[in-house]
């Protein structure tokens, strides 16, 4: 299946790093790269005046790469403003699996449900105590915190099109190389203030 037309974004607090690939999504080909600096000390900044200089720092670094001219964007979102969860849950079906992925993901947040937004990842299904069960990664992240970059985005002159945490958009992406299913794979990302195992 052929790669849609959208590149990927990672702000950090150091750096902008974008990518492009394109070509089959089991041999994607890297087609565009974009990298520059972050101003510095106005990543989280609910300032209009910083979310502008940083929209125009993103749109600068685009504009002078091979990117210019997409418009399509999925950011990452760092693991340092997520909550995850793995659970096993009781088999539903998927709207009443909606319901218990939020009611168990409920005990882990420090922020009323109207301002947390929450998703799922069903990793598969087993035989618990002799009932079918489903394991699902629970994810949650402020919606404020993702309405801040997506008029980040905006300003810049980008469309975001999905959000997705740095973890699994890592997993996601060595997937294809790690095929032998047998062995065990371990990922460490390196970050300016954290480290994510």
């Amino acid at each position: 299946m052929a790669l849609p037309k959208f590149f990927g974004l990672d702000i950090g607090n150091h750096s902008i790093k974008a990518i492009r690939l394109e070509g089959e999504s089991d041999k994607p080909r890297l087609t565009g790269f974009a990298y520059g600096s972050t101003p510095n000390g106005i990543l989280l900044s609910d300032n209009e005046e910083n979310q502008q200089r940083l929209a125009f720092a993103i749109r600068d670094i685009i504009k002078s790469s091979n990117l210019s001219g997409v418009k399509q964007v999925v950011f990452a979102v760092p693991e340092s403003h997520v909550v995850r969860r793995f659970m096993t849950l009781p088999y539903v079906d998927d709207e009443s699996l909606e319901t218990s992925v939020t009611y168990e993901m409920k005990k882990w947040l420090s922020s009323p449900l109207d301002d947390i937004r929450i998703g799922k990842v069903v990793v598969g299904e087993k035989m618990l105590n002799e009932a079918k069960a489903v394991d699902v990664l629970g994810i949650a992240v402020k919606i404020s915190y993702l309405d801040r970059y997506m008029r980040v985005l905006e300003m810049a002159g980008l469309e975001p099109i999905a959000a997705e945490t740095e973890g699994i958009a890592t997993v996601r992406a060595i997937a294809p190389l790690a095929k032998d299913i047998t062995s065990s794979y371990l990922v460490v990302d390196f970050g300016s203030g954290s480290t994510d195992v």
